[in-house]
């Protein structure tokens, strides 16, 4: 029997199926992972199964699996068709995508050791290092051997060797237990009061135990702990321990009231597969999210729920968890990979009914679904942006296909292409449109600016904040922008510093000292003098959170303020805790971190800059900030909206004002049917990256072939240098359902060249 393998190496030179011989005492399964000798030096290398054959069509010499690493496949049939169908959207190595569907832990890592081949010719000082053993792991210790050993080996006394192991490791806890015959046989051998007290607090107790609990609750010392181990009264044993932590953020437990037009949505959700659900505030999107992960326990299905950041995976997973009795998880990429890989494991045995995970665990293998709900699935965090660049809300969707599951694409403003589906009737539109009760005010800054108002915080925001405070309750502002500043010039010379590559200007991060670009990322240190005319007259313009709070702080002396910047949990924590306690006034962050954040204390919310995202230099600019707005209107059970704004007559605050996304959506429609973009045109990214004297030729080609083939309906941008990338870049707008033939045939001509092509179908940053 002949096992298809695919080699955990990312590179596309092994981007194939490998025929490995199945030994006959081995039983070897579709889906398992397995240890293979690789490449000339048979190096062990962790594979997949992919299939199990009785015939191979390889000619040469057939390696052995080395050992199987699985009892039961990691990865079901249906996950691996889930790979191919990835790997033919986005034209990358498979290897990659097998990669997110298990957790970093389960990959191998390789260990070298040295083996005594002849310990009779080695030095006696290195052979002392050997300790008796002939193999022992190579470490530190025999770095002063260098010389030492490159002669032994040139010698044929040793050899280095190399294994592959799991990354992960185990966490062991030691207990001790009462050996009841032992105890029995030396009970009368102990004499003093301390020991017959001890003695009999363990039988009283009689169960396993740590050395803590061994001295806390029998009141046993280490020097009896150790006189108990010797007559064999307490035996040691080692249990696997979980590493899995509880993050809950605080909340307050009460009843939510039904909503009588969602159990109309739950006649529908049972009786369709594929929705669009268009929520009109967080308590709606609660009673919803509850009633479908009933529907799905009473059915003795579970419920796997995907947000596109980690603080919203914390605010979803606490309100679920307390108004539900189910076994619940929630994973995210800051939570360590010995604990991620515990969750693994567990939700390979089906132990939880309800997961809640950010993208980097949308892949994985998860039993027994009953739906898959993807919360503000408008967001560009699910558009990955590193090798395979996938698209997850079409992931999604052949995911739920495959495993023949329900889908939901939740959203308060979703991508235009998801509404055009649910228009079409490809999606069951689950949409009412509910009464607003916040109150909306649009600020207009120009007319602050000819009053002499600040540009951070005008008089109208300044004086709602007010009134807030005067009522005990709280203050959100949202601002798209962590530095202080979006540019650095001087007064006196007028230089504007600027990044060498991209020739735009520089913004400051005073809290790191530094100014970088936006676009490529390039920083270097603050200045407080110009570098060309020395003078100490610099000039910020622009401003962002850390302007924002200098601001606030000395606008409101007397209000306490926290920043949240980070996907910081602990932070979040304490932010929720201190507006629970009235010990926190106002909170200052990004639209992506405000949706994490609720309180009924939260009255007011202050858009900052909204201009900030509508002059993004990216066709999809409108969408973002119409998405912003929704998304921040819904943090309001009943309060007030501020928005500052240039542009207070922009057609999108028309229609968000009057809550009509219709509206909106037509008029954003022949926007972009001008521009030629989504969801009309699809529009991708072609990368070249290789020798700086050829991409550009190299690109020129890719065009002249793609316009060769296609020759309508199709518009190539380019070339043109990527500097944030590096590389040289075409956009394709096209109409073609079949580009990715075209592609898979330019990825082939050159995947044994040294020029590098990246196929970027699902980019975040096209402009």
């Amino acid at each position: 029997m002949f096992a298809h393998v695919i080699i955990d190496n990312p590179s596309s030179q092994t981007d194939m199926e490998f025929d490995y011989l199945i030994p006959d005492n081995m039983s070897v399964k579709n889906g398992v992972r397995v240890k293979v000798p690789f490449g000339s030096g048979n190096k062990p290398t962790l594979g997949i199964v992919l299939a199990v054959t009785s015939e191979t069509s390889y000619e040469g010499n057939i390696k052995e699996i080395i050992e199987v690493l699985d009892s039961d496949p990691i990865l079901s049939a249906e996950y691996i068709e889930l790979a191919k169908y990835i790997k033919s959207e986005t034209i990358c190595p498979i290897s990659r995508i097998l990669n997110l569907m298990i957790p970093l832990a389960k990959r191998l890592k390789t260990i070298k050791y040295f083996q005594i081949i002849n310990g009779d010719n080695l030095d006696a000082n290195l052979l002392e290092e050997f300790k008796g053993e002939s193999i022992v792991k190579i470490t530190p210790r025999f770095d002063k051997y260098t010389d030492t050993i490159k002669q032994s080996i040139k010698n044929g006394d040793l050899k280095v060797i190399t294994d592959a192991v799991e990354k992960k490791v185990n966490k062991w806890t030691k207990k001790y237990l009462v050996n009841i015959t032992n105890y029995n046989q030396y009970y009368d051998d102990f004499k003093s009061a301390k020991a017959k007290e001890a003695l009999n607090a363990l039988i009283r107790i009689n169960e396993e135990l740590t050395l803590d609990e061994l001295m806390d609750l029998c009141n046993i010392s280490t020097y009896l702990i150790e006189k108990f181990k010797k007559y064999g009264i307490l035996e040691e044993r080692y249990e696997l321990t979980s590493r899995i932590k509880n993050r809950v953020l605080s909340t307050k437990n009460k009843e939510i009231e039904d909503i009588v037009y969602v159990n109309k949505y739950l006649t529908k959700y049972q009786e369709n597969k594929k929705f669009l659900y268009l929520a009109n505030n967080k308590k709606e999107e609660l009673v919803f999210l509850k009633k479908v992960i009933e529907e799905n326990l009473r059915n003795n299905l579970n419920t796997l729920i995907i947000v596109p950041d980690i603080l919203r995976g914390y605010e979803v997973y606490t309100r679920v968890k307390s108004l539900l009795n189910c076994t619940i998880c929630n994973l995210n990429s800051s939570i360590d990979n010995n604990e991620i890989c515990d969750y693994f494991d567990l939700i390979k045995d089906n132990e939880y009914q309800v997961v809640v995970t950010t993208p980097a665990y949308a892949l994985w293998c998860y039993q027994n679904l009953g739906c898959i709900l993807l919360m503000d699935q408008e967001s560009k965090n699910y558009r990955n942006d590193q090798s395979p660049r996938y698209d997850l809300n079409l992931v999604m969707n052949k995911k739920s296909d495959l495993l023949n599951t329900k889908i939901i694409y939740h959203s308060y403003a979703p991508l235009l292409s998801t509404y055009t589906k649910a228009m079409l009737g490809e999606l069951t539109l689950l949409s009412t449109k509910a009464i607003v009760n916040n109150q909306i005010t649009i600020v207009d800054m120009m007319e602050s600016l000819r009053r002499l108002e600040s540009n951070v915080i005008s008089n109208t925001l300044r004086d709602k904040m007010n009134e807030t405070f005067k009522k005990h309750d709280a203050v959100l502002l949202i601002l798209n922008n962590k530095g202080y500043s979006k540019s650095v010039s001087c007064r006196a010379c007028g230089t504007t510093y600027s990044c060498p590559s991209c020739k735009i200007p520089l913004q400051l991060n005073k809290e790191k000292h530094v100014m970088y670009c936006p676009a490529c990322f390039y920083k270097e240190d603050e200045i407080t003098n110009c570098k060309k005319c020395f003078s100490d007259k610099l000039s910020y313009n622009g401003f962002g959170m850390e302007k924002l709070e200098a601001v606030v702080k000395e606008m409101f002396p007397n209000q306490k303020i926290k920043v949240l910047k980070e996907s910081s949990y602990f932070e979040l924590e304490e932010i929720i805790d201190d507006l629970n306690e009235n010990n926190l006034d106002i909170i200052i962050t990004s639209d992506t971190f405000s949706k994490s954040i609720e309180s009924e204390r939260l009255r007011l919310v202050g858009i900052i800059d909204l201009d900030v995202i509508l002059n993004n230099p990216s066709f999809d600019a409108n969408h973002l900030a119409y998405a912003m707005l929704s998304n921040t209107n819904q943090i309001l059970s009943n309060g007030e909206l501020v928005i500052q704004t240039y542009n207070p007559k922009h057609s999108i605050l028309k229609h968000f004002i009057i809550n009509s996304y219709d509206d909106y959506y037509f008029e954003e429609l022949n926007n972009r049917k001008a521009l030629k973009v989504e969801p009309l045109y699809e529009v991708n990214r072609i990368l070249v990256k290789g020798d700086y004297n050829q991409v550009f030729k190299i690109a020129n080609n890719i065009k002249k072939t793609i316009n060769n083939i296609l020759k309508q309906d199709v518009i190539i941008i380019g070339p043109s240098y990527n500097y944030k990338e590096k590389m040289v870049q075409l956009i394709v707008k096209h109409k073609n359902p079949n580009i990715n033939r075209i592609y898979m045939h330019i990825y082939e001509l050159y995947q044994k060249t040294t020029t590098l092509i990246i196929f970027d179908r699902y980019s975040k940053v096209i402009s």
